[in-house]
């Protein structure tokens, strides 16, 4: 059938229209005919209709007693594509970054002006000078949970605070406790306690 004329083209047929964006590109759009546009007898370019799923082109081809026509290579449904904007996700990326280390340098800094600066493990002392190496560990591994009176903290220093989430890694790939249930009491041997009065006598 003729797609250029009206007469041919009733609401409820399936139909190919070219849609807009389309045009030259020869993809056609497959769906039922529920409005037409076209109020001419004909047109040269295909009648004009909309779809049952709102999409509107003009008609190319017209399925005549066909529930369920044959594949045409050159007709079919367009799927609808989900677009990822990488820039956004990058953007959301560094914002949650930026926004972590904001939190981190906050409760460091209210950690070290209530906390002595010892490590908790290794019992290692430090001063102005190496206190970059002393960080904050969260008893409960939670980064959000920073009370005012810094019960959710202690001090580790770097070696000890990569040890202690170590531990927790591994007892939690073997099912095992937890590393808080399993910690010992903190270590009261002070390997560097003299190393001033050595220097001093030198």
């Amino acid at each position: 059938m003729n797609a250029k004329e009206r007469k041919n083209i009733k609401p409820g047929m399936q139909v190919a229209v070219v849609r807009k964006q389309d045009q030259g590109s020869g993809r056609l759009t497959r769906g039922i005919v529920k409005d037409i546009l076209t109020n001419a007898a004909t047109h040269p370019h295909g009648i004009k209709v909309r779809l049952t799923d709102g999409e509107v082109g003009r008609v190319q081809e017209i399925f005549q007693n066909q529930s369920s026509p044959k594949q045409d290579p050159e007709v079919f449904m367009e799927p609808k594509k989900t677009k990822v904007d990488s820039e956004k996700i990058e953007q959301a990326v560094t914002a949650a970054r930026r926004k972590m280390e904001q939190l981190e340098n906050s409760y460091r800094e209210k950690a070290l002006k209530i906390l002595p600066w010892i490590c908790v493990r290794c019992s290692r002392e430090f001063t102005n000078k190496n206190v970059h190496q002393l960080t904050v560990h969260h008893r409960d591994s939670d980064h959000t949970n920073n009370p005012p009176d810094g019960s959710n903290w202690e001090l580790l220093c770097i070696y000890c605070h990569d040890n202690e989430h170590s531990r927790g890694l591994d007892q939690d790939r073997s099912g095992g406790l937890s590393p808080d249930t399993e910690k010992g009491p903190a270590a009261t041997y002070k390997p560097f306690a003299g190393l001033k009065d050595l220097l001093n006598k030198k």
